[in-house]
């Protein structure tokens, strides 16, 4: 259960990464459990705030997750492509790519700034980076025996 039909959740449940096989019941627990959590719940509560007529106790009375558990690759770079910028105030025909080298936990976590572009669907797939001189310090790797760790970027 990423989203409701009008609410993105992105980023409120737990997400275990890069995990051993012998602790995969103990990430699903955790994953499930998460929807119970401070930040799903302080989600549904600020939502709630912006529409009275959906209480958070009945949008977790309607709570229902599954919990995909998928083999860890290791990208050269990662990314989310947003078919609406959240961010243009015109939002019609321009597409936003944001992405990073390695995993794309430090993107979707917003611990670093991405690399952006702008992508105009009506201008020719014209493509417009953001930020050109993008530089990223350290990415996100799989660590030898379970788990993430942040290690330095090559010039790449």
């Amino acid at each position: 259960m990423e989203d409701l039909e009008d609410k993105s959740f992105a980023g409120q449940y737990e997400t275990v990464l890069h995990c051993p096989r012998d602790e995969v019941i103990n990430a699903i627990k955790k994953c499930w459990a998460s929807q119970w959590g401070d930040a799903a719940s302080q989600y549904l509560r600020t939502a709630a705030a912006n529409d009275p007529a959906r209480p958070p106790a009945s949008l977790i009375a309607q709570a229902q997750m599954g919990v995909v558990i998928q083999r860890m690759v290791t990208p050269a770079a990662a990314g989310v492509l947003f078919t609406i910028d959240p961010r243009a105030v015109d939002r019609s025909g321009v597409l936003l790519a944001e992405c990073v080298h390695g995993l794309g936990e430090c993107l979707v976590s917003g611990e670093i700034t991405p690399h952006s572009f702008r992508i105009s669907i009506l201008d020719d797939w014209n493509v417009v980076p953001e930020n050109p001189s993008y530089q990223q310090p350290t990415k996100i790797a799989p660590r030898d025996g379970g788990g993430i760790q942040a290690v330095p970027t090559s010039a790449e």
